[in-house]
């Protein structure tokens, strides 16, 4: 029996040597996942605020093009700064046409929206946020002719 014994003495030492090998490896997965985690959050700041830069420079350029844009402009350009990002805008004229949503003074009568002429516009916005994100808003706008009296 003590001959069993002996042979037993280090059994200790190379299961607590196993264990702790075993524990390494989970802990260094799990600080792996979590830099990963970070990371993808990160991306996602980063592109969350390059869309919502993107979407606010498209109200401006919509904004641009119902209080100021001229008819005859084929394209025009504004940069804005934006909180963390910047927009570039583009407003392109596109065409001329009978069908833009407004109130035409047939339509008055009858008490309903009705259709006029006016110009449409292609609001086109990148917005760059941080780490270089980008994302892109396009919209369409329609500017009702004016009417004359």
């Amino acid at each position: 029996m003590i001959g069993i014994q002996k042979n037993k003495k280090g059994f200790a030492l190379v299961l607590a040597l196993v264990m702790l090998a075993l524990l390494s490896i989970l802990g260094a997965y799990a600080l792996s996942t979590s830099a990963t985690e970070l990371f993808i959050a990160g991306n996602y700041r980063n592109n969350l605020t390059a869309f919502t830069t993107a979407d606010a420079g498209g109200e401006f350029g919509l904004r641009a093009v119902m209080t100021s844009a001229p008819a005859t402009t084929s394209s025009v350009n504004y940069t804005r700064t934006i909180g963390n990002g910047t927009a570039n805008i583009t407003v392109t004229s596109v065409i001329s046409g009978p069908m833009c949503p407004g109130r035409s003074e047939s339509s008055t009568e009858s008490g309903g929206g009705g259709f006029t002429a006016g110009e449409y516009y292609v609001v086109h916005s990148i917005g760059t946020g941080p780490a270089s994100a980008q994302a892109v808003v396009e919209s369409m706008a329609c500017k009702p002719a004016m009417e004359s009296s």
